[in-house]
């Protein structure tokens, strides 16, 4: 699930589902939602990405295949095919070395970096363990694994491992998001999400700075790492995202309920009401004044009564503001 990220455009929204669909709406600024399109595709769909105009939606499925939608005219781009080897995530690159491509994960532990132009990836790496999950920002990929180990990647003139993290708790990570500096709106870290319950903001390495990380209570640069207040949750957190503009957190829990966090200050802003349903997924828009989240059953469920539901909140540019927020 995904807002378009192309500038001066309407905030249309896509989500793909297990049912073999993806499914666009446009979001109005009071939070209605009006459906757009919807797409069938042979397989389910795993993961989405816009690509940077806003004219095209990427999607990798169960078939082992890369896909492309163009939204203008209808037409579905050309398949890339991964081997034999199932997708696992599909991140649009915005950094100036592979503008407009896309990075891939597999099963068989490889990035892959391609361009719609080209029938084979342009560029792979093998990671050292198997992947679980992927955030992409500008030049920067973050990728965790099943082991615990996290390597950061720069995406210049090709794929460098510049840093291997290893997590501050001995927890399994559930979800990754990558957060840019408030003043100069370049990727500064990422933040993790936990079977615990908490979520660490790791920083970029300085030089001068130890490299291992440290598991604070406290925000502390020198250090590079924040984690949220000690509560506890009990309760695992399934998506992170940050907010465009506050560079606050927005925290989806498989109790069914969100968080909004200002990790800076060790306060919690605002918890939601619980759901009936695990929060899977969540985002924002471009301006940071609309939020979404989705509900569904856990993939390893066998409930097949639930009703997979996505929910707008018009409300969270206010919320999420750390310094007079309005009731």
């Amino acid at each position: 699930m995904e807002f378009s990220r192309a500038p001066h455009q309407k905030n249309f929204l896509v989500a793909s589902s297990y049912d073999k669909t993806v499914r666009l709406w446009e979001v109005k600024p009071r939070g209605q939602t009006v459906s757009k399109m919807m797409l069938h595709v042979p397989d389910p769909v795993i993961d989405v990405s816009w690509s940077v105009n806003g004219r095209t939606i990427f999607m990798v499925s169960s078939d082992n295949k890369l896909r492309g939608w163009d939204l203008e005219t209808l037409i579905r781009l050309q398949a890339h095919k991964s081997d034999d080897v199932p997708l696992k995530t599909c991140h649009v690159i915005t950094g100036p070395y592979y503008e407009s491509c896309i990075l891939t994960s597999s099963w068989d532990n490889m990035l892959k970096i391609w361009d719609t132009k080209c029938k084979r990836p342009v560029d792979t790496i093998l990671v050292q363990n198997d992947i679980s999950y992927v955030d992409v920002d500008y030049d920067m990929a973050v990728v965790c694994t099943e082991q615990g180990d996290i390597f950061v990647y720069t995406l210049g003139r090709q794929i460098e491992m510049v840093r291997q993290v290893i997590p501050p708790l001995p927890s399994h990570e559930c979800c990754v998001s990558i957060f840019r500096d408030k003043k100069t709106h370049t990727t500064a870290g990422f933040g993790l999400g936990n079977q615990e319950g908490r979520v660490f903001k790791i920083y970029n390495h300085k030089p001068g700075q130890l490299e291992n990380t440290v598991w604070l209570s406290g925000d502390n640069e020198d250090n590079n790492v924040t984690a949220t207040p000690r509560r506890t949750f009990n309760t695992a957190v399934n998506d992170i995202k940050f907010h465009p503009v506050h560079g606050t957190l927005a925290v989806a829990r498989s109790n069914g309920t969100f968080s909004y966090v200002d990790m800076k200050r060790q306060t919690v802003l605002k918890v939601s009401n619980k759901l009936g349903q695990p929060i899977h997924k969540c985002c924002f828009n471009g301006d940071g004044k609309i939020f979404a989240y989705s509900t569904c059953c856990s993939g390893r469920s066998k409930v097949k009564k639930s009703k997979p539901s996505i929910f707008i909140n018009d409300r969270c540019f206010d919320d999420m503001n750390p310094q007079g927020r309005k009731e």
